[in-house]
């Protein structure tokens, strides 16, 4: 996803995007009142989009991901995190979940290295289709990610659904005439035209049929922001 681009109506992703960088910024720019250092990792980092919150602040910004791209300060997994204990701050994983094998040994390395009182701020989806990046293993509820986090011992703080149900099937709607447009190019006038206009009709969705959205039954929610920290002992 481009998040450069995420307030952009013409972005398919834009139902996801906007809301998500929104929600990151607020709550990290809320930890950054003090002057010290923080350590990031951004595990699964592609381009760094979201560096650019930390602008400004003293940080030691570290990225990591598969592949060797010009973005990436370290390539490993995020089952296999190679570094000691207790070494970050603050954790940031958008949009990887879904592709590791092993979420919960994902989970158990961001626990290991995130200091006592560290934050982890974790996005995955819950309703999409199939997106092999090089694989897609699972999607989520709310309660399945209560369960993991709570599982190897992180606090949540909250969880933050991307949009309603009226939202979720815009961006549906709206990737797959993007994607069909991009193989059936006679498709890209209708692109042009109806990506927006999802794209604004799914909040107003959302309002009108507020009874089907997260965390109800029959509810769809097509990403989760997982905002969590470590516990610290030493914190009242």
């Amino acid at each position: 996803m481009d998040v450069g681009a995420h307030s952009n109506l013409n972005n398919p992703a834009y139902l996801v995007l906007s809301p998500l960088v929104l929600a990151v910024e607020r709550e990290v720019k809320k930890l950054l009142g003090t002057s010290r250092l923080v350590k990031v990792l951004d595990i699964g980092c592609g381009k760094q989009p979201y560096k650019f919150i930390f602008n400004g602040h003293p940080n030691c910004y570290v990225g990591l991901d598969l592949q060797g791209a010009g973005y990436c300060d370290v390539i490993a997994r995020g089952e296999q995190l190679p570094f000691c204990d207790s070494a970050f701050d603050i954790i940031l994983s958008f949009q990887v979940l879904e592709h590791v094998e092993n979420p919960l040994q994902m989970l158990k390395e961001i626990y290991r290295v995130l200091a006592a009182g560290g934050y982890c701020f974790l996005s995955t989806h819950g309703n999409f289709f199939f997106h092999p990046s090089p694989n897609d293993y699972w999607r989520w509820t709310h309660q399945g990610l209560e369960t993991l986090f709570q599982g190897v011992g992180l606090d949540i703080i909250k969880i933050i659904p991307q949009g309603g149900t009226g939202s979720c099937l815009c961006y549906l709607l709206a990737s797959y005439i993007s994607f069909l447009s991009y193989k059936l190019k006679w498709l890209t006038p209708v692109r042009w035209i109806s990506v927006p206009l999802l794209n604004k009709l799914g909040p107003r969705l959302d309002l009108f049929f507020p009874f089907i959205n997260h965390p109800y039954s029959f509810n769809l929610t097509a990403n989760y922001l997982i905002y969590s920290s470590k516990p610290d002992p030493n914190r009242k």
